[in-house]
């Protein structure tokens, strides 16, 4: 079952959690410290359509191929999300990890804010985290 929802430049990617939590770091601390329950949306304001969906394809197929204009974009958010088999320097991995924890810990506090007003949870930069309720962006 698809149960979660990236959502880069106004376009959707479904995928599955447990996936990207085995493949990403940053989505494998990010779906522990901030639970997020099924009809969820991930909205990657810093990541191009293009670059998501070819990450997302080596995550599922363990290959892709990148069109060259993409390739510097699609290396820089693999580091972001610190997508095994893809990052450079492992030693990066900690940084990742306290910049997720934080990131996370500022999802709660969004989200204690916002289930009072607009159910919108909005960490900083790279990914945002909403609440779609009962429907689908």
């Amino acid at each position: 079952m698809l149960d979660i929802t990236l959502f880069c430049e106004g376009r959707k990617i479904r995928a599955h959690k447990p996936l990207l939590a085995a493949c990403s770091a940053y989505f494998k601390e990010l779906f522990e410290l901030v639970p997020l329950q099924h009809n969820h949306m991930i909205i990657c304001s810093n990541i191009s359509h293009d670059v998501m969906m070819s990450l997302v394809q080596f995550m599922y197929l363990g290959e892709v191929e990148v069109p060259q204009e993409h390739l510097a974009e699609f290396f820089r958010t693999a580091d972001k999300l610190s997508i095994w088999g893809l990052t450079y320097d492992p030693s990066d991995q900690p940084a990742a990890t306290a910049s997720v924890q934080q990131t996370a810990s500022q999802c709660v506090a969004v989200q204690d804010q916002a289930n009072t007003t607009t159910n919108k949870v909005e960490p900083p930069n790279l990914v945002e985290a909403v609440n779609l309720c009962a429907a689908d962006v």
